[in-house]
């Protein structure tokens, strides 16, 4: 069976208008080529090493960590679950967890979505929850996920990071799938 990465987003039950908190400046400085598939698809996401930047109390069978990596030149921080024990052949299999809207001034890192990170590291999965440019300690400015391909970006580039952690702990295919869910 091949393994993928399993790439989740969950709406939330109720979305700001995405105009509030964007930036008219940055926003005008934005190419709606630059949301085309063809323009994802062209770009280069090589993430970087996942850098620990906290390590938090471990779940039942698996430990917690804040990490940070690099997209667009920004640093970018996540919540990371790794099962305990020894990684199965070809390592753990991973999944790259998005949360849905949640106001980029009261997000944090280690909020919201632990229940459904804590199931899947208790099912023997990694996963990494992106907080997305602009949201929590993470540099950049939120611009939205509407009207510009920053936080497809910051995305793709957890993926790559993922792609670079020891073979050992995490398993990563090319293949991927994107589940949304919501009201």
């Amino acid at each position: 069976m091949k393994s993928c990465v399993l790439t989740v987003v969950l709406l939330g039950h109720v979305l700001s208008p995405p105009a509030l908190a964007q930036s008219a400046a940055a926003l005008a400085r934005v190419d709606a080529a630059d949301l085309s598939i063809a323009r994802a698809r062209a770009k280069a996401y090589p993430g970087s090493s996942l850098k620990v930047v906290r390590t938090l109390n471990n779940g039942v069978n698996y430990s917690r960590q804040v990490v940070s990596y690099q997209s667009d030149g920004l640093t970018i921080y996540a919540l990371l679950t790794v099962p305990t024990g020894t990684a199965p052949k070809g390592g753990w299999p991973a999944i790259v967890f998005n949360h849905g809207y949640i106001p980029p001034k009261v997000y944090r890192t280690t909020e919201r979505y632990a229940a459904y990170q804590d199931a899947f590291a208790r099912a023997g999965f990694v996963t990494l929850k992106s907080d997305y440019r602009g949201h929590g300690s993470s540099q950049g400015e939120a611009l939205g996920a509407y009207y510009t391909p920053g936080y497809t970006t910051d995305v793709m580039n957890a993926l790559g990071s993922l792609k670079k952690t020891p073979v050992s702990m995490v398993h990563v295919s090319e293949c991927g799938g994107i589940a949304w869910a919501g009201s």
